[in-house]
């Protein structure tokens, strides 16, 4: 149980999934409230400091963030209405995707400067490698239950964006590649 605890614990702080900013939403009383997602957001959430250039630019993507909140995917995958097909299909993309932001990872790593920045990032890599087994072991016992199969193939938004992330981590500057993923 312990691995499990772990693994999803990890997968939540790597994944940079809709999984992760729904939890978040259903979770924190802040995002989750009716300003922010009835009407849209009103005021900018109570962690964000509202000066200089972290607050202009939330400001600038409340809109946004609003759409991101109120998208039926995401509030179908906090209230728990989400389609079993449509998360095991989802669930299979991020394992398919997460494979994929390892080896992003790795490259940049090899390629970043000082030692311990490297020892850093593949701290990174090992912890999406740990939430990636999760998912299929989270898709392996959702098949068990029956449901439709999900695709073993990366679906092509799925395949756009690997293929970006991998594209620029190759050719971009080192800071624009870790600023990319």
């Amino acid at each position: 149980m312990e691995h499990h605890s772990f693994s999803r614990r990890t997968f939540l702080r790597s994944s940079a999934s809709f999984l992760s900013g729904a939890l978040l939403v259903s979770s924190c009383p802040v995002l989750a409230s009716p300003a922010m997602t009835a009407g849209g957001p009103q005021v900018l959430p109570a962690f964000i400091d509202p000066c200089g250039w972290s607050g202009d630019a939330w400001k600038t993507a409340l809109p946004v963030f609003h759409r991101i909140l109120v998208h039926p995917f995401i509030t179908g995958l906090a209230d728990g209405t989400l389609p079993q097909d449509v998360f095991a299909f989802y669930v299979r993309q991020d394992a398919l995707y997460l494979e994929s932001y390892a080896r992003t990872m790795s490259l940049i790593a090899e390629r970043l400067p000082k030692q311990r920045h490297r020892d850093l990032m593949l701290g990174f890599v090992k912890d999406t490698l740990a939430a990636e087994r999760y998912m299929h072991e989270l898709y392996q016992g959702m098949s068990a239950k029956h449901l439709p199969p999900a695709p073993a193939k990366t679906s092509p938004t799925c395949q756009l964006y690997m293929s970006y992330e991998a594209r620029i981590a190759a050719t971009a500057p080192v800071e624009v590649a870790c600023a990319v993923i």
